[in-house]
């Protein structure tokens, strides 16, 4: 069957108006409206939605294994709905400058908000994931590459996350400057999980450009 709906300005005379009200009056007079429910608003569409999309997020993180890096750093616990604390920092940044910028608190008192370089967020989460410019990575996808081409120059046979950004004495005073002068992270994840950190983690990309590029253009093959 074919229905074609077409809708006639009531000025224009059309033979089947009157029988077409009257049996929508009909269906409306004696139609049954135990089970009907009030149509939901957008809002509260939109409510739903999001509330089962993060269910449903939350289940896959429960049944993922666990094995990636992101795992170990920013994804450390499932999803509730809430930005994750490394999009609570230096929002608005532009490439090739940290500056201050004035903002206001709920106060109206001045802030001054450190804003970071588009590459330096971009590193901040190659290294979350482990997909970044360091040894190991090279390694896991070159093993070809030899000792030194993956090792750390502080002498570490393989450069690792975990290595720069806490250990290795290439990076100490600005470690201590940046990332432990407040309080010393409780492993990797902390430094990608608590607000401080992550703030101090950027000011110590930004400062140090470490794992921004390959240390060493190697030649192809």
């Amino acid at each position: 069957m074919n229905i074609r709906l077409l809708w006639l300005p009531r000025s224009i005379p059309f033979v089947a108006y009157r029988r077409t009200k009257q049996l929508a009056l009909e269906a409306i007079r004696t139609a049954d409206l135990t089970d009907i429910e009030e149509p939901y608003t957008i809002k509260n569409q939109k409510g739903q939605t999001k509330a089962a999309a993060i269910d449903e997020w939350a289940t896959r993180w429960h049944q993922s294994p666990h094995n990636s890096l992101a795992y170990q750093t920013a994804l450390t616990e499932p999803p509730d709905g809430h930005p994750h604390p490394t999009f609570h920092v230096g929002k608005g940044a532009a490439d090739g400058a940290n500056r201050n910028e004035d903002t206001h608190t709920a106060g109206h008192q001045p802030l001054k908000r450190a804003k970071f370089s588009r590459l330096t967020h971009a590193t901040l989460y190659r290294l979350a994931t482990g997909h970044t410019f360091i040894g190991a990575y090279t390694q896991h996808f070159h093993p070809q590459h030899m000792q030194e081409q993956v090792a750390c120059p502080c002498g570490k046979p393989t450069q690792t996350v975990e290595h720069v950004l806490l250990y290795c004495p290439c990076y100490t005073p600005l470690c201590q400057k940046h990332l432990t002068a407040n309080s010393r992270p409780h492993g990797l994840s902390s430094l990608f999980t608590q607000t401080e950190h992550v703030e101090g983690l950027l000011h110590f990309l930004e400062e140090t450009g470490a794992c921004f590029k390959p240390r060493t253009t190697w030649e192809p093959g």
